[in-house]
């Protein structure tokens, strides 16, 4: 999937959430604030596991301005579960929504990455919304890193290390990653994945789970809908996408 596509299918949904809504708006009520409510209805009917957090996404980003990790999100009850640990030394933000890496990750490969995630959620303030809410963050791994060394991620047994290098956002694990060989795309022979955009892969599932679930009715639906459909035809039986609703998105 290439990020021009992903940001045409948000595009598209905003426009299919602008006609769900039109039919119950007051005139004097804009689209994005109908969203909102939307929105705020869905997630005040959802337990989420770490409840969510305060305040509200911002309009600016400062994706070029490499910098240390601010001490409020060290605090747990800030960005939960347990605030940003002392592993991220380097930290830049697009929307308030933080993107971090380690000492050894380069600065260009965090602004690379707070690129994408300011243009996948560039055009849906209501998924931008609900992303922040669920503390959506993004790390980058160095390429000398392993997957497991983000402290998100060290739950996982070890084989994760020979087979990923980057994972989308979850509820309980709200982070999504990618390395920095395959971000600046390294021509060196370090990355594995050189023929794919792991990175814009992995935080496409965290703008579905913690934005688009959410934030655009019917989207799980119809999702589950046509991925069950498809499955019924054959037609991706020997591709990734098969393995489920969220591969196949």
């Amino acid at each position: 999937m290439t990020l021009v596509k992903f940001t045409v299918v948000l595009a598209l949904l905003s426009i299919r959430t602008e006609a769900a809504v039109t039919s119950s708006r007051a005139p004097a009520t804009s689209l994005a604030d109908r969203s909102h409510e939307l929105l705020a209805k869905t997630l005040a009917s959802h337990p989420a596991p770490y409840g969510y957090r305060s305040g509200d996404p911002k309009i600016s980003n400062s994706c070029h301005h490499i910098r240390t990790v601010p001490i409020s999100l060290r605090w747990g009850w800030v960005m939960k579960p347990s605030g940003l640990s002392n592993y991220y030394q380097k930290y830049t933000e697009t929307y308030g929504i933080p993107v971090v890496g380690s000492q050894n990750v380069s600065d260009g490969a965090l602004s690379r990455a707070c690129y994408v995630l300011r243009v996948l959620l560039a055009d849906h303030s209501a998924i931008r919304q609900s992303f922040y809410k669920l503390f959506g963050r993004v790390a980058v791994i160095g390429s000398g890193e392993r997957v497991t060394a983000v402290p998100e991620y060290r739950f996982l047994p070890d084989h994760w290390n020979e087979r990923s290098r980057g994972l989308g956002a979850t509820e309980s694990v709200p982070v999504s990653s990618g390395a920095e060989e395959n971000l600046l795309c390294y021509r060196n022979g370090s990355d594995r994945y050189a023929k794919e955009d792991i990175f814009l892969h992995e935080l496409a599932h965290g703008v579905h789970l913690l934005g688009a679930k959410y934030a655009i009715p019917g989207w799980q639906r119809d999702l589950e809908r046509a991925y069950e459909s498809v499955n019924k035809t054959g037609l991706w039986n020997d591709t990734y996408s098969r393995q489920s609703a969220e591969e196949y998105l």
